[in-house]
C-alpha cells in the first residue's frame, strides 16, 4: 500500500511540473535585429514609415540612420539590443531596458550615450509637451 501511494505521488508531482513548464516550452522566439510587438496597444518602427506626433517616444540612433518611433501603451521588444544616442518623449512616461534592467524615462529630450536598449515600455501619458524632431 505504501509503495503504490509513493509511486502515485511521484507521478502526480512530475505531471504537475510538466504542466507548469509547458507554457515556457511554447514561448515565441525573435530573430536578432527584428522588432516584436508584445502588447497590443503599442506600435513602433522607423519614423519615416510610422510618422510621429503627440504622444510618441523617439529613439535616435548614432550616425545617419533615421530615428525609431513608438506610441501607445504597452511593451515593445526590439529583436536584438540596439544602440541609441538619445531619446525624446512627447507626453509619455515609461521604461527602457538597458543591460537587462528597466530605467524610467520622462518627457523631454535626454541623452542615452549609445546605450544598448532591448525593449521599451510606455505606461502613461503626461500633460507636458515636447517637440521631437527627426
Amino acid at each position: 500500500m505504501k509503495r503504490s501511494f509513493r509511486t502515485a505521488t511521484v507521478f502526480a508531482g512530475v505531471a504537475a511540473l510538466g504542466t507548469a513548464l509547458a507554457p515556457a516550452a511554447h514561448a515565441a522566439t525573435t530573430a536578432p535585429g527584428t522588432m516584436t510587438r508584445i502588447t497590443p496597444g503599442i506600435t513602433g518602427g522607423d519614423c519615416s514609415k510610422t510618422g510621429h506626433g503627440i504622444g510618441v517616444l523617439v529613439l535616435y540612433y548614432p550616425g545617419t540612420h533615421g530615428p525609431g518611433c513608438f506610441s501607445g501603451t504597452g511593451i515593445y521588444r526590439l529583436g536584438a539590443p540596439t544602440r541609441f544616442k538619445s531619446y525624446c518623449a512627447d507626453h509619455l512616461k515609461g521604461h527602457m531596458w538597458i543591460g537587462h534592467k528597466a530605467y524610467g524615462f520622462t518627457e523631454g529630450v535626454h541623452p542615452l550615450y549609445s546605450q544598448l536598449v532591448s525593449q521599451v515600455s510606455i505606461s502613461t501619458y503626461t500633460s507636458h509637451s515636447t517637440i521631437c524632431l527627426d
